[in-house]
């Protein structure tokens, strides 16, 4: 390739490198900065560098260590859920029907819709007083629980509205992965004699590991940065009880004003997720 060439192509991707620099390597570096000071974030600037001590207040702190188990729990079983439900709907999908367009399509419908107005309709559905799902089981002789401010209520309704939402998702890689799948094995089986459960134990669950990987990869992406769902439903509670690693930071930074300790936790998080999903991508199945 020409080298007048070469020019022109990294003219050409110059404002997009920059542009992905500032909205992405820029603000961890300011961020691992301001991590290292005492950041006034009224006035935006520093008032003094206090080294390491704000990693050592987040290290030492209990709040920190409970949000950061919170989110482990809240990602693993909503993930499994949305996984197990995202593949049962797609094996069920995964067939010639009239109509079947359409109510796959309407499968899709919890996912397009915002996640704040998702909280927000849980939240009056799931009401300790007026919300339906109290009133029908109070009408059928049960007795309603406070989904929003008890244990281990808080967690179950939190991990509820995620699953509705996002198994969408799940169930539409799931699905696009089933369709994708070469027929031949499949009819050579058949031929064979193999029963529903050996096909799907022997040959399709074989065949859709790297797009269950990829799936759950992303799924678990999204959950470990929840925060929406919280904001709008326990708002952490009871206590620190539902407080996720980004409703942590957010209340440090945000609501407490401390910003040098919010930094220095998600770059603490940010280096335990890294590791976490460095190991999950060593053992990744080959394709």
């Amino acid at each position: 390739m020409p080298k007048l060439l070469k020019k022109q192509i990294a003219l050409l991707l110059l404002p997009s490198l920059l542009l992905l620099f500032f909205i992405t390597v820029f603000p961890i570096i300011f961020s691992y900065y301001v991590s290292l000071t005492q950041f006034l974030v009224f006035e935006f600037k520093v008032s003094k560098f206090v080294g390491v001590l704000n990693y050592v207040n987040t290290l030492t702190s209990h709040r920190f260590w409970n949000s950061l188990v919170f989110t482990g729990i809240f990602s693993v079983i909503s993930v499994s859920i949305e996984f197990i439900l995202g593949l049962s709907l797609a094996l069920l999908f995964n067939r010639e029907l009239r109509g079947i367009g359409i109510l796959r399509t309407l499968m899709l419908i919890p996912m397009v819709i915002a996640p704040i107005v998702v909280s927000m309709l849980w939240k009056y559905m799931l009401h300790e007083n007026v919300g339906i799902v109290n009133y029908v089981l109070r009408s059928i002789g049960i007795s309603a629980p406070s989904w929003f401010s008890t244990k281990p209520y808080a967690l179950i309704s939190s991990i509820l509205i995620d699953v509705w939402e996002w198994t969408p998702f799940m169930f539409l890689v799931l699905l696009a992965g089933l369709q994708s799948l070469p027929r031949e094995p499949f009819e050579a089986s058949l031929i064979d004699g193999a029963s529903k459960t050996q096909i799907f134990v022997y040959i399709t669950l074989p065949l859709m590991r790297p797009i269950i990987f990829i799936a759950v990869l992303l799924m678990l992406m999204r959950a470990v940065t929840v925060f929406d769902i919280l904001y709008v439903t326990t708002k952490g509670g009871p206590g620190i009880y539902t407080e996720s690693i980004t409703y942590y930071i957010f209340n440090m930074a945000i609501k407490q004003g401390d910003v040098g300790t919010g930094c220095a936790a998600s770059i603490i998080t940010l280096f335990i997720v890294f590791g976490i999903f460095s190991l999950y991508l060593r053992y990744r199945p080959k394709v």
